[in-house]
């Protein structure tokens, strides 16, 4: 369940920092806990607890969803964003009336973009990490 919710709504980080906040008093009911939070992410074989960094994680499944639209995935939303802004993920700019979900796909977009160098690597990025691994990001 959370997995879905992450790949659909981008979760400011207030409302991470609550989550984690609740994690810890949950883990450790103490002021100072024995050990840093991000030690946690780590895996068991690393000393940690195996958990998942939420903004790590939220920002992974939304661009997932960023593949769903530049595959073109036969589903109603991905249909519907196509109609809305038109077919290519790559010339989208953002409005003031755009939803807080496309917004961050943008910044998201932007940021791959950024680091690939170019649209044209960004988007064979995109296509070798989510074809390389049948499933892309797996959903526990």
């Amino acid at each position: 369940m959370g997995c879905f919710w992450l790949s659909i709504l981008p979760i400011p980080c207030y409302i991470i920092d609550k989550i984690y906040t609740m994690c810890r008093k949950f883990v450790w009911n103490c002021a100072h806990p024995p050990i840093a939070w991000s030690t946690c992410y780590k895996d068991k074989s690393d000393g940690g607890l195996g958990l998942k960094d939420l903004r790590v994680w939220n920002k992974a499944l939304l661009v997932r969803s960023l593949w769903n639209i530049q595959s073109k995935k036969d589903t109603l939303w991905v249909k519907w964003i196509n109609c809305r802004y038109g077919s290519s993920i790559w010339g989208w700019t953002t409005r003031k009336d755009d939803s807080n979900l496309f917004k961050k796909l943008i910044l998201i977009r932007d940021e791959i973009v950024r680091i690939a160098g170019s649209n044209f690597v960004a988007q064979n990025l995109l296509e070798k990490w989510f074809n390389s691994n049948k499933a892309g990001v797996h959903e526990a």
